[in-house]
């Protein structure tokens, strides 16, 4: 009978250990997507809690107005020269490329000029 009773212990103890682990999988491919952004926030948001801090104090203890302040600045001195940046990463990326179609047509017309003077090299009977 004990060994019964240890049996049917053992047994639902396993089946809640592998449900367990079933659902941390599941719950892991749900989340797997995120875990990036999640790892991004909490390393903005340690990096910006010294300064929410201090804005606190500027305004002396009134909470949500600093933690809109500091989401404010954080968009101004970080996002929008990011913005900016990539902005200008597109423009001279899309220079770049205009350069290059005008470049490798020069250079088409190149070679079609260096194939004919070939041709003609090989069909004078002067030059052979």
């Amino acid at each position: 009978m004990n060994d019964n009773v240890s049996n049917s212990s053992r047994r639902r103890v396993t089946f809640l250990l592998l449900l367990a682990i079933g659902i941390s999988l599941l719950f892991f491919l749900v989340v797997e997507q995120f875990v990036l952004a999640v790892v991004m926030a909490a390393v903005l948001a340690g990096v910006l809690h010294p300064a929410y801090r201090r804005v606190v104090s500027l305004l002396r203890g009134r909470k949500s107005a600093a933690a809109t302040l500091t989401v404010l600045l954080t968009v101004i001195i970080v996002i929008v020269p990011t913005l900016l940046f990539l902005g200008v990463l597109v423009y001279e990326a899309t220079q770049v490329s205009t350069n290059f179609e005008s470049w490798l047509a020069e250079y088409q017309e190149y070679l079609s000029k260096v194939d004919g003077l070939q041709q003609t090299v090989e069909e004078s009977p002067v030059l052979r």
